[in-house]
């Protein structure tokens, strides 16, 4: 049991690894030796359980997608309501996609590879299609509590609100100065609202 512990270590050290090289660098330039010392461990070791780039690569993607997932959800308190829900989701990306460096640097260099390899697309179109799905199900509920006047679609909602997060993530790469965290919090969470009209919580004067 213990030796399998182990082999199971090495093999997400290697994986962060390859995350700290690509975090730094195109993974045109990243070589096998590379991810060794950033993994600590050394060449032959990487053979014992990856035959080659690709497949730390895949695995990384995997990896990576997966658990950001595993955050999104941890976000997404079933007791809260779905206005809330929402609006912690928009905070909480903001500061895990939008302004995170080192995963914006990450998933572009997994994104560019995706486009050439079907393993990385693959994973990446799940990661997508969950994500929407997890949003499209907050809407559903909301509506269902009547937390929301009317809506679109719940399905067309959760497409608008990951391609804000991943476009407002790209413009932040492109133009880092153009606005602060709460700014694009606060942007965001408007532009939510706007679509979903949610019932107001007191009455109107």
């Amino acid at each position: 049991m213990a030796r399998k512990k182990i082999a199971h270590t090495r093999r997400e050290e290697i994986i962060a690894g390859l995350y700290d090289c690509l975090a730094v660098t195109g993974h045109e330039q990243v070589t096998l030796r590379d991810i060794a010392k950033r993994a600590n461990v050394s060449y032959g070791v990487i053979h014992y359980f990856f035959t080659c780039k690709k497949d730390i690569i895949t695995a990384l993607a995997k990896d990576y997608v997966n658990h950001r997932l595993t955050l999104v959800k941890s976000q997404a308190a079933q007791h809260d309501s779905s206005p809330e829900r929402l609006h912690k989701l928009v905070s909480f990306l903001t500061e895990l996609i939008i302004f995170e460096k080192k995963s914006q640097r990450v998933f572009l260099n997994l994104y560019h590879m995706a486009l050439n390899d079907r393993d990385i697309w693959n994973a990446y179109k799940s990661s997508f299609k969950r994500f929407r799905g997890l949003i499209q199900k907050i809407v559903e509920e909301g509506i269902s509590r009547g937390e929301f006047d009317h809506a679109a679609s719940p399905a067309s909602f959760a497409l608008m609100f990951v391609s804000l997060i991943e476009g407002m993530a790209l413009q932040t790469i492109l133009a880092p100065t153009l606005f602060d965290k709460q700014a694009v919090k606060d942007l965001l969470y408007k532009y939510v609202m706007i679509a979903l009209s949610p019932k107001p919580t007191s009455p109107s004067q």
